[in-house]
């Protein structure tokens, strides 16, 4: 169901052309946030994520020819932040990229901020040591 989801940004599902999402649980399961949830860009080593306390819930990848890629790119960045809110994460961080001649994949990671500590400590457009808010 998550996919379908993400599949439904508008950038990223109007023909072949787009590419292939998959959704990793790798952590906890948490009720789904409102589809609009405050979410924190986090840009440290998923490392010192871990040790900061946040939880990793899941991974979003995006795969496909450079040209998919390319034309999904726009979409991206929400279909992210709808399927990171719908797995009940609030702070995304960027894994890996990759590319090649013939393929490109962008993985990005959900995390959950620990309990008590709102995920980047600060009201929404603002920023702090843990991130950026998205």
């Amino acid at each position: 169901m998550l996919t379908v989801a993400l599949l439904s940004c508008g950038a990223c599902a109007h023909s072949q052309s787009a590419p292939q999402v998959t959704v990793m649980r790798n952590g906890p399961i948490y009720p789904s946030l409102p589809d609009d949830c405050l979410l924190t860009f986090l840009n440290h080593q998923h490392m010192d994520i871990l040790a900061s306390g946040y939880e990793m819930l899941a991974m979003i990848i995006f795969a496909g020819t450079p040209d998919q890629m390319d034309h999904a790119a726009s979409g991206i960045p929400g279909a992210v932040a709808v399927g990171a809110c719908k797995l009940g994460g609030n702070s995304v961080s960027l894994a890996n990229t990759m590319a090649t001649g013939q393929s490109a994949a962008l993985q990005f990671v959900v995390w959950r901020a620990p309990a008590g500590k709102p995920a980047g400590g600060e009201q929404k457009g603002g920023s702090d040591s843990a991130g950026q808010h998205i």
